[in-house]
């Protein structure tokens, strides 16, 4: 199969959409933010929402059938070092370049970072004890703050080369076989399962730092997501009936979040303490 051109429009797409919505996380009212506007609506919590309960996973899974794409056409060696230095080289220039500016910003506004950016540089690299709470990170002396996901990334991509040959051996094959073989309700409902399981399973002990060390429930999630996209690049049957199903998983997706929805207007008017019920 040759490359899909849809597949890097849709990436396109979705990092154009994560932009949006982070520059929302300014305006949106009663969210926590490194900054925020003098003018909020909470108008933009529901649209946020919504958004936020698939932007990242479509993004990791995007990244794993682009990961399948560049796999096919490289060594395994090769293909190491190409990611290394395609994702190394944007992490070390961002933290080093981009990223201070936002926590020195957060830091200022806090009121316990000084004012003078230069100043406040010389200090960032050289692991100066800042005032806790200075800015998201402030522990760490230094942050990759929302490049998070490029040493996400370049992990799930190591491991992926590391596991591959085992995911070629006849067993998996196998079982790969029965999931191209997934049609209707059951290619939208099985793939769903495992992703279940890891919410229900670790959100609550392992809440979200994109830390790369304690982030478990993240990395289930991404990790998982991502191999979807690696299997999902060299599935032509899947491809077909995914297309075939696009309307029925639209309908669907949007009922899934006006149950969500609703759950949450629920939860805001009967507020729930945590302890047992009793009927």
């Amino acid at each position: 199969m040759n490359r899909r051109p849809e597949i890097d429009a849709l990436r396109a797409i979705a990092f154009s959409l994560l932009i949006l919505y982070h520059v929302g996380m300014l305006y949106v009212a009663g969210w926590e933010w490194h900054l925020k506007s003098t003018y909020t609506s909470e108008a933009l919590q529901w649209p946020m929402l919504f958004v936020n309960r698939w932007r990242m996973d479509l993004i990791f899974l995007i990244s794993g059938a682009a990961t399948a794409f560049l796999m096919r056409r490289a060594s395994r060696a090769s293909f190491v070092r190409q990611r290394l230095w395609r994702l190394l080289l944007p992490l070390a220039f961002g933290v080093a370049v981009v990223v201070p500016i936002q926590p020195y910003c957060q830091g200022v506004a806090n009121g316990l970072v000084e004012p003078g950016f230069l100043r406040f540089l010389g200090r960032y690299f050289t692991g100066y004890p800042w005032p806790r709470g200075a800015f998201d990170g402030w522990d760490y002396g230094f942050t990759w703050n929302h490049l998070w996901y490029l040493p996400y990334l370049l992990a799930y991509t190591l491991v992926l080369a590391a596991i591959e040959p085992r995911l070629r051996s006849p067993r998996v094959l196998r079982l790969r076989e029965r999931i191209e073989n997934l049609r209707g309700w059951r290619l939208l409902l099985y793939p769903a399962l495992p992703l279940a399981v890891w919410t229900l399973a670790l959100q609550q002990r392992f809440p979200p730092t994109h830390d790369l060390v304690n982030d478990w429930c993240n990395h289930a999630l991404y990790f998982t997501v991502f191999l979807y996209g690696w299997l999902l690049a060299d599935s032509e049957r899947i491809w077909k009936e995914l297309a075939r199903l696009r309307r029925v998983s639209l309908a669907g997706a949007l009922a899934a979040f006006g149950i969500l929805a609703a759950l949450a207007l629920l939860r805001e008017r009967f507020p729930w303490d945590g302890s047992p019920v009793v009927i």
